[in-house]
């Protein structure tokens, strides 16, 4: 017997519902803005300084990165008090570089644990050497089901330029990931599977987790470019060749 399954759209329900912030006023924050308020959300931006906040609200572009990069400043509501973004957003993508999460998450006095949290850090936290995942997890009482993680082989500058670009959005919650790829229309998708998830940051030492995560990202590069030119798959195999040698080094 042939069967369809039913189109789901509980996570369009849930996007139009929830209220998203990013938490960093680096390149990937500042191109994850561009990305989200061109697609007309409204968005929460914290950013540490006020002359930056400023200088964004009145030219419209980060004085520090991306420069060239026009951000819809009528639908951002940027602050410098990480405790109000956070406690006005359902979704909080935190964008700040790892070496600074202990000092930033400091200030804050908002519990995270019915927030879903978006890691889009590289690298672990230099204070206790764990993953964002786990840090939110383990020190935050952030269930691992409402943990996500953004990553891709690319650039800042690609994505905010919308250059050929392809990011994953992983989280062990199905809805959550669609919901918050729906966001990013047409250089994200979801991973919703546990496996997927644990891969790409929870459980895997931050070097195996690199290298799953740029194969994985890798191998689609190469589906995707195959109807582009040979050259392009020359060089994503090239990407390819590389990521298995950064695999094996990280064992």
């Amino acid at each position: 017997m042939i069967t369809s399954k039913k189109p789901e759209f509980k996570h369009i329900l849930l996007k139009n519902k929830l209220k998203i912030a990013v938490l960093g006023g680096g390149s990937w924050a500042t191109a994850l803005i561009k990305i989200l308020t061109e697609n007309k959300r409204n968005v929460g931006w914290y950013i540490r300084f006020e002359k930056n906040k400023d200088f964004i609200e009145k030219h419209n572009h980060n004085p520090s990165y991306l420069t060239s990069t026009r951000l819809k400043t009528k639908r951002l509501k940027i602050s410098i008090d990480i405790n109000l973004v956070v406690e006005q957003a359902d979704i909080i993508i935190v964008a700040i570089p790892s070496a600074f999460i202990m000092n930033e998450f400091a200030k804050l006095h908002i519990p995270l644990k019915d927030k879903i949290i978006v890691s889009a850090v590289k690298g672990v936290i230099p204070e206790n050497m764990k993953i964002p995942g786990n840090h939110f997890h383990e020190d935050y009482g952030v269930p691992l089901d409402r943990i996500g993680v953004i990553c891709g082989p690319c650039h800042a500058e690609e994505v905010a330029m919308e250059k050929l670009s392809y990011l994953t959005i992983a989280c062990q919650d199905k809805t959550y990931a669609k919901c918050i790829a729906s966001m990013l229309p047409d250089i994200s998708s979801a991973v919703s599977t546990e496996f997927a998830a644990s891969c790409v940051e929870v459980i895997l030492p931050s070097g195996i987790c690199t290298a799953v995560t740029w194969f994985c990202a890798i191998c689609t590069d190469v589906i995707a470019l195959s109807a582009i030119s040979v050259p392009a798959i020359a060089f994503t195999a090239t990407k390819l060749f590389v990521t298995f040698v950064i695999a094996i080094l990280s064992f």
